[in-house]
C-alpha cells in the first residue's frame, strides 16, 4: 500500500485482498484503476478552469490522492485533451 508503483487503490481485487491482507484497508467494493481514473476526470472537470490549471491547486481543491501512477498517467492523457 505504500508503494505508489504498485499501489492500485480499490482496484485490488477480493483475492489480492486476502493475499496481502487488505481487508479493512479499502473500501468494500472493487473499483477498476478505470473507473477510478473516470471518477477522478469527471471531478476534474467540474473544477473551474483556474483552478485545475495546476497540479497543486488540483490537489489542494479536490482533495484526491492517485492510487497509482497507472491511474495518474491514464487521467493526464485523457485530462489534457
Amino acid at each position: 500500500m505504500r508503494d505508489p508503483l504498485l499501489n492500485k487503490g480499490t482496484a485490488f481485487s477480493e483475492e489480492e485482498r486476502d493475499a496481502f491482507g487488505l481487508r479493512g484497508l479499502l473500501p468494500a467494493h472493487v473499483f477498476s484503476q478505470e473507473e477510478q481514473a473516470a471518477r477522478v476526470l469527471t471531478n476534474l472537470r467540474h473544477l473551474p478552469d483556474d483552478s485545475r490549471s495546476t497540479s497543486h491547486s488540483m490537489r489542494c481543491t479536490t482533495g484526491m490522492r492517485l492510487s497509482s501512477y497507472a491511474s495518474y498517467a491514464t487521467i493526464s492523457t485523457r485530462f489534457n485533451r
